[in-house]
């Protein structure tokens, strides 16, 4: 009956999350989204606007000013809590471990999505 009464932050913290790292990292993918657009509003952004607006490009420029220093400092921070708990043995577990959840995804998409425009680039038609 007791477990029925358990908050999120507590059921989480018990599969060994940080809620409070979990509410950082939503924010900051939030301000990612919101970066992208107000970019595409500047002179800076891939197309130019017909119309510019400084107030975008302010936000814009506050937003890249800080947004990936927080992704570094979330993901240090998860890093840190995964060797207190000393999740992996040694390091040649955790290389793999990264190599395989991360390295191997991010080239199958070059693979399939980057590959082809850099080929469709090259080819002239």
């Amino acid at each position: 009956m007791e477990s029925t009464n358990m908050t999120i932050a507590t059921r989480n913290s018990h599969k060994g999350r940080i809620p409070e790292l979990d509410i950082i990292k939503f924010f900051g993918i939030l301000l990612v989204v919101f970066g992208h657009v107000t970019r595409m509003y500047t002179p800076i952004g891939l197309i130019t606007p017909l119309e510019s607006s400084s107030v975008l490009a302010l936000t814009t420029s506050i937003i890249y000013s800080f947004h990936m220093p927080l992704f570094v400092f979330v993901s240090g921070m998860t890093f840190g809590v995964t060797c207190k708990k000393k999740s992996y043995q040694d390091f040649t577990s955790f290389a793999r471990n990264k190599v395989k959840r991360l390295m191997i995804p991010y080239f199958v998409f070059a693979l399939f999505w980057v590959l082809p425009f850099m080929v469709g680039s090259v080819v002239k038609y």
